[in-house]
């Protein structure tokens, strides 16, 4: 069955279960048995959304790009493709890449509220990649032709304070903020000002004037999404600080703010996951793990956290459920991740005293995993013969060790710790 509107709607219902996979072979399948027609056409954006999601922004930019490419597209739509792909790489901090596509749009559609967009974009960008003195000459020419768009001038004020801030010039950086505040309050980016100000006082280590500023933007602008970035920046203060209770609290507040954009959630979902682990609320990380993998399943580091689970399974010594999911988790994972989930498979059996079956499962590292970056198999068979340490059998244990220094080299961090462990098991062996 090849029909277009049915695989569609299979493939959408598969993304409504999780099954992204899936879905994804059916929106390739329209692509591959349909010839280029407005029914191709929502497989490639569908495609692009998944890639984005997954934070793979040079895959989702192909897909966009395929639809431009297509005679019948109509040329406005092709505007708002390529504007989109333009604000993509912006929002990705690519703005090199966002700067040439603006300048595109620019010479392509050089009229209309697209071509001002990308012109005021251009110029962020400029500011951004601290070419500092044709930003500001666009900004001079732009203030003539469009003095109405105050909002885009408060964006340029804004940026440029970013800029003195990078270069450390802290007065000119202040005078700007200061500016945003004060000059563009008919805007609604007011409030980025005091942000500015919030982030200068904590380079120039005014923690308290920081502090100060930064806990009053989301009483001052309830209605703005400041209020969470206010929030995510005292959090991400309070972390380094190693004031976690308090970065939990910010955090958390930065989450559930009712204009908390998505990447800011995400953000902070992302933090608090890392702050429960560290304080050792792990029954609270898990959940939040799982909350994070329910409302972003396309993000990058989905595998990633639900490796956390598994290990913070074993932590909370629920080690019967944690080899059960990570052996289930395991049939998923690609070759850089299976040698660590068969590792904390062992290292369950370990921890339950179950030496034995702890050292078979460590040495299906060694022989049956793929090689990787990380050097599991090494660390796998250092845990293999501490285990048979554990067993007593202190020649099994020697033999491991010797391998470990004969492999990894005498010298090598691996090899002096095991060299250690040899001299323990001579003075063990001598005296039995």
């Amino acid at each position: 069955e090849n029909d277009p509107t049915f695989l569609l709607a299979l493939a959408e219902t598969y993304q409504k279960l999780g099954k992204q996979r899936d879905a994804e072979a059916l929106y390739f399948r329209i692509i591959r048995t349909t010839a280029a027609s407005s029914e191709t056409v929502p497989a490639y954006i569908r495609l692009a959304h998944m890639a984005n999601q997954r934070g793979d922004l040079q895959r989702a930019v192909n897909y966009w790009r395929e639809i431009t490419r297509m005679n019948f597209v109509e040329d406005s739509t092709k505007m708002r493709i390529h504007t989109r792909i333009a604000d993509e790489f912006f929002e990705a901090g690519d703005f090199e890449q966002a700067h040439a596509e603006y300048t595109s749009i620019r010479q392509t559609w050089p009229d209309g509220s697209f071509s001002l967009h990308a012109r005021t974009q251009a110029i962020l960008c400029l500011f951004k990649l601290d070419r500092y003195t044709a930003a500001t000459t666009e900004v001079k020419t732009f203030s003539r032709q469009f003095k109405e768009e105050r909002l885009a001038l408060a964006k340029f004020t804004y940026e440029e304070g970013e800029y003195f801030l990078r270069q450390k010039d802290f007065d000119e950086a202040e005078d700007k903020f200061d500016d945003v505040r004060d000059d563009f309050k008919d805007t609604d980016f007011a409030p980025w000002g005091d942000l500015g100000l919030g982030k200068l006082k904590m380079i120039m280590n005014k923690t308290e004037d920081a502090l100060e500023i930064l806990t009053d933007i989301p009483l001052k602008y309830p209605d703005s999404e400041l209020g969470a970035v206010a929030y995510l920046n005292l959090g991400d203060f309070y972390y380094k600080s190693r004031a976690l209770d308090n970065a939990i609290l910010a955090f958390d507040k930065a989450m559930k703010h009712d204009k908390s954009p998505q990447r800011i959630r995400a953000s902070a979902m992302r933090y608090l996951i890392r702050c429960y682990e560290e304080v050792r609320f792990l029954d609270r990380q898990i959940a939040l793990i799982r909350q994070y993998l329910e409302e972003f399943p396309d993000a990058e580091d989905t595998f990633e956290k639900k490796i956390q689970i598994g290990m913070s399974l074993m932590h909370l010594k629920e080690y019967e459920r944690s080899i059960s999911y990570l052996k289930d988790l395991k049939r998923k994972a690609d070759r850089e991740s299976e040698p660590e989930i068969q590792f904390f498979i062992g290292k369950c059996y370990a921890e339950m005293g179950r030496y034995n079956e702890a050292i078979i499962e460590y040495m299906k590292v060694k022989y049956l995993s793929p090689p990787t970056k990380l050097p599991w198999d090494v660390t796998a068979m250092y845990e293999s013969a501490m285990a048979y340490m554990k067993l007593n059998k202190l020649q099994n244990a020697k033999d491991l060790f010797e391998r470990i220094v004969r492999e990894r080299g005498s010298e090598s961090n691996f090899g002096r710790v095991a060299r250690q462990k040899l001299d323990e098991i001579e003075v063990l062996l001598n005296d039995s």
